[in-house]
């Protein structure tokens, strides 16, 4: 064996377990406590029972109405301030005793005083508290007393700047109103109310952990959900429970943990082994290639990888992550043949994350030989649009076939899928960036280089049309018949 034959052999086993590796390690970790589902979609998997009493609690649809319900009725505690209403009277009642110059008699004055005093047994509130008043947000509030709440309306709470306006507007004599000015009692009034954020946050922390308390239980042994039942959000709900019990109750043991990785490692390695065996038996000449083979090993593993993170970033993002991108971008490069392959490939790799293998399988297959099929020469970039469009209607078909088979009805569709298809087909149609790099990165060349290349508005052709007419039009000639001889032996 020499050292040309073992530095092959050195970059194709790197490249194996390269892949392999990088594709466990970023494998979403599963366990047989663990499930894939989608909402209003069936259930994939056998009978479920409970290991254990599992509470029912409120879906979290619910558990928000419930919370704005309790957010809206909700009645805030305040704190009456005795102490500041009684410093603030006495002070202002030292100011306006001893501000000369007013012309007022003791009689007003005192009348002056008992309108603050009625203004603050009334109460008042900051400007925040007040606006909620007015808009009727807060008709009532509570007070807090030896451990009792009592409601109180509000409707006689004033702001600071409302209750000058109403003492001003209630005495009318323009010496009493002149000493109201003399004497700044606009700047002296402040709220004697104010909000308990303590025990305001602990009342409504209460209210919530009382709605959102279990409503029922399932029992041990009892039924959860049976295969084909329709994964609602109360089931959902039940489901997210049992799987917290679940992990709060594991005990890390390694037949949890370590023989699942065995068998993913396993999966794979099968699964490039059938791609290392498809290219040494029916491809001699890839397997050969050393730019080949890390092209087509690299652009599936890659792949696998996106479409690992879609999956885990949305929640339908093998819908949305564009497959047929790999036997594109292989037809374009190597054989249709090929292409196929690694498509198939790259769909059971992935299928390992679908909530439904038998559906992704279908959609993943079909839109795969829409692809090659209807994009056997690529030669424009319109090509490339008009194949996502065909692949979008695939999508769209597969999926209809199969909700109507599973469920009887067209009601069931989701539009929202549709959208995920539709971008998907977008997605695709960027296979010609991806082109692009993998020309400059791996040296091939697509027949779309080859078609610009020959364009006769090129600046080269041009300028050797115009320089050399002779030799131009016998190059032109010359490439004629050989497309010509290379159509007639295929």
């Amino acid at each position: 064996m020499n050292s040309l034959t073992r530095r092959k052999i050195s970059l194709r086993s790197l490249l194996f377990v390269a892949a392999v590796s990088l594709i466990v390690y970023f494998l979403p970790r599963t366990d047989k406590d663990h499930y894939i589902y989608e909402l209003n979609r069936p259930w994939s998997y056998a009978l479920l029972t409970a290991p254990f009493d599992i509470p029912v609690h409120l879906d979290s649809a619910s558990v928000a109405l419930l919370k704005d319900s309790i957010d809206t009725n909700f009645e805030p505690v305040y704190i009456r301030d005795l102490a500041t209403e009684k410093t603030l009277i006495s002070d202002y009642t030292l100011r306006l005793n001893s501000t000369r110059g007013l012309n007022i008699t003791p009689a007003q004055k005192n009348q002056i005083i008992r309108a603050i005093r009625e203004i603050y047994d009334n109460g008042i509130v900051d400007r925040d508290t007040y606006q909620r008043i007015s808009a009727g947000e807060l008709p009532s509030v509570r007070f807090v007393h030896d451990n009792v709440a009592i409601s109180m309306p509000t409707n006689s709470y004033l702001s600071a700047f409302r209750a000058y306006e109403h003492l001003d507007s209630t005495l009318r004599d323009r010496d009493v109103r002149a000493a109201l000015t003399a004497t700044r009692l606009s700047d002296m009034l402040q709220p004697n109310i104010y909000l308990d954020t303590v025990n305001s946050k602990r009342l409504i922390e209460e209210a919530y952990q009382k709605a959102m308390a279990p409503v029922g239980v399932i029992q041990q042994g009892e039924r959860i959900i049976d295969k084909g039942d329709i994964v609602n959000t109360r089931l959902a709900t039940i489901l997210d429970t049992y799987e917290e019990m679940i992990e709060d109750r594991a005990d890390g043991k390694i037949s949890q943990h370590h023989y699942p990785m065995a068998g993913q490692i396993l999966y794979m390695v099968i699964l490039f082994s059938a791609i290392y065996a498809f290219l040494y038996f029916f491809r001699p000449d890839y397997f050969n290639d050393d730019r080949t083979v890390v092209f087509l090993i690299s652009l599936i593993t890659l792949f696998i990888l996106f479409s690992f993170a879609m999956q885990a970033t949305f929640r339908s993002g093998l819908y949305i992550s564009p497959f047929t991108v790999v036997p594109v971008l292989v037809l374009v490069f190597l054989d249709s043949r090929t292409a196929y392959f690694s498509h198939l490939i790259v769909v059971l790799a992935c299928i390992i994350i679908s909530a439904y293998p038998l559906e992704f399988v279908f959609l993943q297959f079909i839109a795969g030989v829409v692809a090659i099929d209807s994009l056997k020469d690529l030669s424009r970039r319109s090509q490339l649009i008009r194949t996502a469009a065909f692949i979008f209607v695939a999508y769209s078909l597969c999926y209809i076939s199969i909700e109507v088979m599973q469920t009887g009805t067209v009601s069931k569709l989701e539009g929202r899928t549709f959208g995920c298809f539709g971008i998907n087909a977008i997605l695709i149609s960027f296979s010609y960036v991806l082109m692009f790099l993998a020309e400059r990165v791996f040296g091939f060349t697509s027949r779309v280089t080859l078609v610009e290349l020959a364009d006769t508005n090129n600046p080269l052709l041009r300028e050797l049309s115009e320089e050399c007419p002779g030799t131009f039009n016998h190059s032109m000639s010359v490439s004629n018949l050989a497309s010509a001889a290379a159509q007639a032996i295929g």
